[in-house]
């Protein structure tokens, strides 16, 4: 299921309008990597399967942190 461009465009207008600076430098801190791990797994569609999938690895990357939900990894 791919999403219209239309819609992408949409999307990013209202976080580009809605968040303030501090808030969007946080945003995209996170968000980049998340939109890189679905380039290299060669995937566009964010749905709760890829979501889930992304937040294991992050678990599994950070597994020597002294925190994280124990149901993921």
């Amino acid at each position: 299921m791919e999403i219209p461009e239309e819609i992408r465009k949409k999307a990013l207008s209202v976080v580009q309008n809605l968040l303030p600076d501090i808030s969007k430098e946080l945003y995209d801190r996170e968000y980049q990597p998340f939109k890189q791990w679905m380039r290299d797994r060669s995937t566009d569609v964010v749905c709760e399967e890829v979501l889930l999938a992304y937040f294991a690895d992050q678990v599994k990357a950070e597994s020597h942190l002294p925190y994280g939900p124990n149901t993921l990894g």
